[in-house]
């Protein structure tokens, strides 16, 4: 455990002294942050332009809440992959990697440090949202519990997109390689669930809604919270993680 907390320490510090963890956050929180006021502007205009017995058919959750997280989820398609593609591929092209796999630390110990290096950049920068819950309290809305369901959602799917990154990077010393890969392995994850909709056998229905990430994500967004959905995520981080070892185990064959 103190090897992993002594790359850890090593790894961070070479993010936070390099300007990408900064940029990152930055652009996210802007796009994020134009994202909430839109919304926050056109939920305020309908309710506006509705008259006084419709008011209260009009959600909040639905129009304001679901579409935040969707626009979170979307984001993170793209912040992970820019986060973890460097994490191994960086270390093939100096060949520093070799000098790391000689050292008296395991190649899941290796894994395990970078994996939660890239997870503690991606919640640092999804940090920068905790000031929208407070808006919305101040605002007179009350929707702790969605936005707890939802952030834990959230937290899921970036630790499963994490686990992916770091898997591409490994694959590749090039690091827009491992980015673009694993944005077309995130982007597979969230298009088999449209596959659901191409059939109408409903074993296949379930199958393809169980294997694409979309509805387990969406039931954190609801609220709704099922033990399935949670062995889904670890599930998939547990995959991704042990193929990454084997990968790396593989560099000594």
């Amino acid at each position: 455990m103190n090897l992993i907390l002594v790359l850890m320490k090593k790894e961070l510090k070479s993010y936070f002294s390099s300007p990408l963890i900064y940029i990152l956050t930055g652009l996210f929180s802007l796009i994020i942050g134009w994202a909430f006021f839109n919304l926050l502007v056109t939920y305020v205009e309908s309710l506006q332009n509705l008259p006084e017995n419709l008011i209260g058919s009009t959600s909040f959750v639905t129009n304001v809440i679901f579409r935040l997280f969707g626009n979170i989820n979307f984001m993170l398609l793209f912040l992970c992959p820019l986060i973890c593609m460097r994490s191994i591929a960086e270390e093939k092209k100096q060949h520093s990697l070799e000098f790391l796999l000689t050292a008296p630390i395991t190649h899941t110990q290796i894994i395990l440090a970078k994996y939660l290096t890239c997870l503690i950049l991606v919640l640092f920068v999804l940090s920068s949202t905790l000031l929208f819950p407070v808006i919305i309290h101040l605002a007179g809305f009350h929707v702790t519990s969605y936005m707890i369901s939802g952030y834990v959602g959230v937290m899921l799917t970036a630790a499963l997109f994490c686990a992916m990154g770091l898997l591409a990077s490994s694959l590749t010393e090039n690091q827009i390689v491992a980015a673009l890969l694993s944005i077309v392995m995130m982007l597979g994850l969230w298009m088999i669930a449209w596959g659901s909709q191409s059939t109408n056998n409903f074993f296949l229905v379930d199958l393809y809604k169980y294997v694409g990430f979309i509805d387990h994500y969406e039931n954190f967004v609801r609220g709704v919270i099922k033990t399935s959905d949670f062995v889904y995520f670890f599930s998939g981080i547990y995959f991704c993680l042990f193929c990454t070892t084997k990968v790396m185990s593989s560099r000594n064959w």
